[in-house]
């Protein structure tokens, strides 16, 4: 069964492409580097959780995998 925890926001729509894949990723990464109590990432939560990073180069590479513009 495939899960919703970390689809793009596209996918609502039924469009599909690389980009839903580089969103996925860059939900992967966001955990990995910011952990928290529950492991899903509720969409409200993404840019306090992305500000959270320290290193300013991969601050800016997730903010784009997760940009909602794909």
């Amino acid at each position: 069964m495939p899960t919703t925890d970390y689809s793009a926001p596209e996918l609502i729509h039924g469009e599909y492409g690389y980009h839903s894949d580089i969103w996925s990723l860059g939900l992967i990464y966001l955990e990995l580097l910011v952990p928290a109590l529950n492991h899903i990432v509720v969409a409200k939560d993404i840019p306090a959780r992305v500000n959270s990073i320290v290193d300013p180069q991969l601050k800016a590479l997730i903010g784009a995998m997760l940009s909602q513009v794909p």
